[in-house]
């Protein structure tokens, strides 16, 4: 099956300024996930890169499409980024995710033994990481208004839940490639204690 990749990267500073990318090199993660999307060995893709071209120096191959995004004409402007990769994509079966995340080596596997009667697929609902048909994400676009850290894809998610095929897909793994954190926000503490 034929797939088209998008990777959102870049200035990844929400609202409030908080870093993140957690004091990891964004280039070096793009690196890490294209690296785990040709080890699949999948014989018609694409790689569509969505973020500022500073990340994406040096990254060439007949399979990167890079899409340059002005990261200061919104802060945080995800939802733009994503709508950018179907917009741009050639194939059918999309898998969006931020430069955080790599695909387990055998990911395109579980898909083919998986299926492909699916609307949306991933393994946990997260606006980090899904796939998702590119004719339905035209059709039913991420809202624009919303950036990073505002419930982007839970507005999404509640928003298509009547009218989607939603599907989990436990064969197909991805890998978190940045320090755990706790996502808890820090306490609030008044500077004048």
């Amino acid at each position: 099956m034929n797939w088209s990749f998008g990777i959102i990267f870049g200035n990844m500073k929400d609202l409030s300024g908080d870093d993140k990318n957690y004091g990891v090199d964004p280039y070096e993660n793009v690196k890490k996930v294209i690296e785990s999307i040709r080890k699949q060995n999948i014989e018609n893709y694409e790689i569509i890169l969505v973020g500022d071209h500073y990340h994406a120096e040096g990254i060439t191959g007949d399979d990167i499409i890079k899409v340059d995004f002005d990261e200061s004409i919104r802060k945080a402007w995800i939802t733009k980024k994503k709508n950018i990769v179907a917009q741009t994509a050639k194939y059918e079966n999309l898998s969006i995710h931020h430069d955080y995340i790599t695909l387990d080596d055998e990911w395109y596997e579980g898909f083919q033994n998986f299926g492909y009667e699916w609307d949306v697929c991933m393994m946990y609902i997260s606006g980090g990481y899904f796939c998702v048909k590119r004719d339905y994400l035209l059709s039913n676009p991420l809202d624009e208004t919303l950036v990073a850290g505002e419930g982007e894809d839970l507005e999404w998610s509640v928003r298509l839940r009547q009218n989607w095929n939603y599907r989990c897909n436990p064969n197909s793994k991805v890998v978190l490639c940045k320090p755990k954190q706790n996502h808890l926000p820090p306490p609030h503490t008044d500077p004048n204690k």
